[in-house]
């Protein structure tokens, strides 16, 4: 039977391969986001037919599993979760599926399906050169966010994170949650997440960097790649310089979206209604809709 164990910043690295097998383009299976949210989600991991399978706890007490990820046979571990699972009195549910991981879940399983779906999963989803160059009327409105910075402070640069500048994001962080004016619950917990990762940034596929306005450090971001796709887990910019999210958000882009890269994807909204609003405003390409899925067998 499978043997799962808890994600750890100790374990990371053994579980971090096979991350480059998904082509989901979704960010919940990325190294990155399950650091993140391994303690939210109480998440676990066990590796079975050369494949990695993920257990999250979700909020109302039910485990689920994530499709197999890896170069081994999909039917074999399917059949070892759903075993697991029997064994183990639990109900058979399937977390961050898409489209076609219901597809291979319906070909597999002989029985019915019980699915949830909610827009506030949904990730959004960039052309690459969309977010790079900012051309045309929709995103004229980025242009004079990044613009005004050039009038009044005379411009920004990017600086890619290394080994001896990356205190100067952490330095932010402790700033930036010191001078926050509410610190709803949600925000405590974004923010420890995101000191977390930086503390273990070199410890993980990341790519990520600063903006310099006016000789200090005013915006940053942290994501990583995986096939086609550049995933953005953390953006972070003072207010007191306008344009500084628009600025980070295309200077990360040129910074990270190579050649090889076709889609940015910029997460989720969880229903935030300025979230929603400030990922509309960039024009998504595509929304990739998720599912959960229980296999009444």
């Amino acid at each position: 039977m499978l043997n799962f164990s808890q994600i750890t910043r100790d374990n990371m690295a053994c579980v971090v391969p096979f991350f480059s097998y998904q082509t989901e383009r979704i960010c919940d299976l990325t190294p990155g986001c399950v650091f993140m949210w391994r303690s939210f989600f109480d998440t676990r991991y066990a590796i079975v037919e050369d494949s990695l399978v993920l257990m999250h706890s979700l909020q109302d007490g039910t485990w689920a599993f994530t499709l197999p990820m890896g170069q081994g046979p999909v039917s074999p571990a399917l059949n070892a979760v759903a075993e697991y699972a029997r064994a183990k009195g639990m109900p058979l549910v399937f977390t961050c599926l898409t489209g076609s991981g219901m597809t291979l879940l319906e070909t597999h399983f002989d029985g019915a399906f019980r699915c949830e779906q909610s827009p506030d999963w949904s990730d959004y989803l960039y052309r690459k050169e969309d977010l790079v160059e900012l051309k045309g009327k929709k995103y004229h409105g980025q242009r004079n966010h990044i613009n005004r910075i050039a009038k009044e402070f005379g411009g920004h640069r990017y600086v890619p994170f290394a080994q001896d500048n990356l205190w100067k994001a952490q330095a932010f962080m402790e700033s930036y949650i010191a001078q926050a004016p509410e610190k709803s619950p949600l925000f405590e917990l974004e923010a420890r997440m995101t000191v977390e990762l930086l503390e273990n940034y070199f410890a993980m596929p990341l790519v990520g960097g600063y903006l310099e306005i006016a000789g200090e450090l005013a915006a940053f971001a942290v994501g990583e790649t995986i096939g086609d796709t550049l995933y953005v887990h953390v953006e972070k910019a003072l207010r007191k310089y306008p344009g500084a999210y628009a600025a980070i958000n295309q200077a990360f882009a040129q910074a990270n979206a190579g050649e090889n890269i076709a889609f940015i994807n910029r997460e989720e909204d969880l229903g935030d209604p300025g979230l929603r609003a400030a990922k509309e405003s960039y024009h998504p390409f595509f929304k990739v809709e998720k599912f959960l899925c229980e296999v009444m067998v």
